[in-house]
């Protein structure tokens, strides 16, 4: 990404665009009453540090299509009626 970034010539656009987004993300949720902390920690998580590009998609990939079915997480329901524990 980075070289993709630089070859355009857009990658002080970019970063530029990222801190911006990353300080809007910050005040709205301060504002509607986050903790500050926490909320520095989404914005810079969310706008600064991006995933690693080997966890994106390629260009025209689903990204449901790209995990795995056996690592989906599946729940099953009880056999055995339970009960809420409360006299009828």
């Amino acid at each position: 990404m980075y070289a993709d970034l630089e070859k355009a010539e857009t990658l002080n656009q970019q970063a530029q665009k990222a801190a911006d987004n990353a300080k809007n993300e910050f005040q709205l949720s301060v504002e509607n009453g986050m903790d500050p902390h926490e909320a520095e920690s989404a914005a810079r998580q969310n706008h600064l540090f991006p995933p690693d590009e080997e966890d994106q998609p390629h260009p025209g990939e689903s990204p449901v299509s790209s995990q795995d079915p056996t690592n989906l997480a599946t729940t099953t329901a009880s056999p055995k009626p339970t009960t809420s524990g409360k006299a009828q």
